[in-house]
C-alpha cells in the first residue's frame, strides 16, 4: 500500500453514485456482483412499493427510487449502515422519508409490519450466509425458509419476491428448495418470473466451478393474502 489515505470515492452505476469507502475491508459500500440484480429491480420499479431487508448501504432502494417507485424502506441492524444509505440516497438527489429507514433485525421488523397490516409490491431478502443479531444466529443453510416465509407474509397480492444467496457452498438446486420450502410454511406459491446472478462476463465461472451469487425472483399468488382481507 503506498499514498495518501482515500477516505471516500464517489462511483457511477448505470448513472447512479454510490459512495465508496476504501478502507472498509471487503464492505466498501457496494457489491459489484448485484449490479444485474439492481439494474432488475430498476427496471420493475415504476410505482412499486419496496421492502429492502438487509438494506447495507442501501444500493436496491436508490435503484428503485430511480426508476420510479413510490416508496423504498430499507431495513437493517446497523444504524451506521442506514445513515450511509441516506448518503447515498442523497448523492441521487432523492429525499426518502425518515420512516423509510427502519433500523433493527429484520427477522422482528417483518413481525411488526406483518402485525400492521403493512404489505410491499416487492420485498428484497439479501442476508448474509452467516450472521449474529438480537434474535439469535441466522444461517442461510439453516433458516432460509424461515426468512422466506416470514417475507411472503409482507407481499402483497401478486407482488415480488427476490431473495439471494451468496454463499458458494449451497447449490442453486438446494436454495431454490430452501426458497420454496419457506413459501408452503406462508401458505404462498411463487412462480420464478427471473434467475439472475453475477455477470458472467465480470465474474466468470469455471466449468465445474459452484456458483456463488444466486438470485431467484418470483412472483407470489394473489390468492392467500386476498383470501384473509
Amino acid at each position: 500500500m503506498h499514498g495518501a489515505v482515500v477516505e471516500t470515492v464517489d462511483v457511477l452505476e448505470e448513472g447512479l453514485v454510490f459512495r465508496i469507502r476504501p478502507a472498509e475491508g471487503l464492505a466498501v459500500g457496494l457489491y459489484l456482483d448485484m449490479r444485474d440484480t439492481r439494474a432488475y429491480v430498476r427496471a420493475h420499479a415504476h410505482g412499486t412499493t419496496l421492502l429492502n431487508c438487509f438494506a447495507y448501504t442501501g444500493g436496491f432502494a436508490v435503484a428503485a427510487r430511480a426508476g420510479g417507485a413510490a416508496s423504498a424502506v430499507n431495513v437493517d441492524l446497523s444504524k451506521r449502515a442506514l445513515a450511509w444509505a441516506a448518503e447515498n440516497a442523497t448523492l441521487n438527489t432523492q429525499a426518502p422519508l425518515q420512516a423509510e429507514s427502519l433500523p433493527g433485525d429484520v427477522f422482528s421488523w417483518l413481525r411488526r409490519l406483518e402485525r400492521a397490516g403493512r404489505t410491499f409490491s416487492t420485498v428484497v431478502l439479501d442476508p448474509p450466509a452467516f450472521a449474529r443479531g438480537p434474535c439469535g444466529p441466522f444461517s442461510a443453510a439453516r433458516d432460509t425458509p424461515g426468512l422466506v416465509a416470514q417475507a411472503a407474509r409482507v407481499v402483497e397480492p401478486g407482488g415480488v419476491l427476490l431473495a439471494c444467496c451468496n454463499q458458494q457452498s449451497l447449490s442453486s438446486e438446494r436454495f431454490v428448495a430452501l426458497v420454496q420450502r419457506g413459501l408452503a410454511q406462508a401458505a404462498r406459491s411463487g412462480a420464478r418470473i427471473e434467475h439472475l446472478g453475477a455477470s458472467p462476463v465480470d465474474f466468470p465461472v469455471a466449468k465445474g466451478e459452484a456458483v456463488g451469487l444466486k438470485v431467484e425472483v418470483l412472483r407470489l399468488d394473489a390468492n392467500a393474502l386476498a383470501s384473509k382481507r
